[in-house]
């Protein structure tokens, strides 16, 4: 039985036409991406479902629209002058951002790149534009900009701070310190020795709060100074600490137990206020059903120390935990006790300036954990 060949006119040309065409038309109906078809003299010939539905209006609509009818007019003249240019110079496609009217007027923020289509002649024949929606992007800009103004107010409302405690905290300090000089200076052998000492004490806890003044001044301003670098033994250093609050530990009965045998690399001055904010924090919440006791251990992890703080007071939510590093974050016990929310947030910044971490948890069985992770000296 003989076969029958079916001349179809040269080759596969046609087949594969149809199969391009096919797929232009499922691209066309289903891309995510507002397309359009405009004639040379800017009449639109069509638009794909996904430009109707940005634009709200129906294909029916925008066909026989011009280009004036979608267009913001202040964008106008902006996109007739790229075609335009296409046109004369010759180009391949054009990008430019402007905005679209929909059917109730309001403007929507697009990105339209714009591509020449040329004719089996050689001669243009119609725009094929594809218009991505600028909305989302818009806002993320809009509420990065109101999160910068935030920043820099923020930023002023801290200097502004930091001019006003230079002088209403200086200079009673420098005074008191220069008081204190005095009498040990002219007086001392005229006083017993428990005076003397006493007077000494206070004469250090003077100039520490002098520096650490200083230290907070210099954080609050917007030049953050560079921590200087020395070794550090932490059980002496955190020991000082102590020695400052002694009187409010006395006060609620509280003991600081202190790790010994570990040595940090950081700023003295700046490392002290941690541990005095961490240890007063402490104090202020405190449980009212038993005595106050603070541990402060340390742990090597690889080129740093992890130094714990724990308490057993009143404790803090994991909700708390995770926000009160912030500046000006109080958790629920912190309103009830007043403050700036200024302290942890210091502390946060202090660490970060040392290159470590510091986070909170609550302890299981009451009270609080600080973490905070410190260069290690070798």
């Amino acid at each position: 039985m003989g076969s029958k060949v079916i001349d179809t006119g040269g080759s596969s040309e046609g087949p594969r036409l149809g199969n391009a065409q096919q797929r232009f038309k499922q691209a066309w109906e289903y891309s995510p991406i507002g397309m359009a078809m405009v004639g040379l003299d800017g009449e639109w010939m069509d638009a794909n479902p996904a430009l109707c539905a940005l634009l709200d209006r129906d294909r029916a609509q925008l066909r026989g629209y011009v280009v004036e009818d979608v267009t913001h007019p202040e964008d106008l003249t902006p996109s007739i002058d790229q075609l335009q240019g296409m046109l004369d110079e010759g180009h391949e496609y054009y990008t430019i951002h402007k905005r679209y009217l929909r059917a109730d007027g309001t403007a929507v923020p697009t990105q339209v790149t714009a591509s020449l289509v040329v004719g089996d002649d050689g001669e243009p024949g119609y725009v094929l534009a594809q218009v991505v929606d600028l909305t989302q992007q818009h806002r993320a800009e809009e509420r990065l900009q109101r999160m910068i103004a935030d920043l820099e107010r923020s930023n002023q409302a801290l200097e502004s701070f930091a001019e006003v405690a230079s002088h209403d905290l200086t200079s009673p300090l420098g005074t008191a310190k220069g008081l204190l000089e005095l009498a040990l200076h002219h007086h001392a052998g005229d006083l017993s020795a428990s005076v003397t000492d006493l007077l000494s004490r206070a004469n250090r806890q003077v100039t520490r709060a002098l520096a650490s003044t200083s230290t907070l001044l210099d954080l609050a301003s917007a030049g953050r100074p560079e921590p200087s670098r020395e070794r550090i033994d932490l059980a002496a250093l955190v020991q000082e600490v102590i020695d400052g609050l002694a009187g409010q530990l006395l006060d609620v009965d509280g003991e600081v137990v202190v790790d010994d045998g570990f040595e940090v690399v950081g700023d003295r001055v700046q490392l002290e206020l941690v541990f005095q904010n961490l240890v007063t924090n402490a104090i202020k919440f405190r449980s009212p059903d038993r005595a106050l006791r603070v541990e402060v251990r340390g742990a090597v992890r690889g080129h740093h120390l992890v130094v714990h703080v724990d308490d057993n007071g009143v404790g803090v939510t994991t909700e708390d935990a995770a926000r009160m590093f912030g500046f000006g974050v109080q958790g629920e016990a912190g309103y009830e006790a007043g403050g700036l929310g200024l302290g942890l947030a210091t502390c946060r910044r202090i660490v970060e300036h040392h290159g470590g971490r510091i986070a909170a948890e609550p302890r299981e069985g009451g009270g609080t954990r600080i973490a905070l992770q410190l260069p290690l000296a070798r």
